[in-house]
């Protein structure tokens, strides 16, 4: 869920500019909550993160290739491909909305 948000609300670069208190009221979670979440993501190298004062910045780091690797990858518990997976359809089907809502061909 995580990984779905930081893609649909990046910037072009692939950074979020939302400070983990921001990120956590949107899921509707406590920010403290994040912490573990941002580590999974970034020791799997689908994010880096760069502590500036009390904010954590957030770069995806090419977030569809990593997924898609990962979903073939044998070493993933089932329940993490599982979720993964599911992620990876949420985006892609944000991206043909986004597609079809722009006009474009998917």
């Amino acid at each position: 869920m995580l990984l779905t948000y930081l893609y649909l609300r990046s910037g072009p670069e692939g950074l979020s500019w939302l400070t983990d208190k921001a990120i956590a009221a949107d899921l509707g979670i406590g920010p403290k909550k994040l912490s573990p979440h941002f580590r999974q993501l970034e020791e799997r190298g689908f994010i880096a993160t760069k502590r500036l004062g009390r904010n954590r910045y957030v770069k995806l780091i090419d977030p569809m290739m990593l997924a898609e690797r990962a979903l073939v990858s044998t070493s993933l518990p089932t329940t993490v491909h599982q979720r993964l997976k599911h992620d990876l359809d949420q985006i892609k089907r944000a991206q043909k909305t986004r597609a079809r809502t722009l006009g474009e061909e998917t």
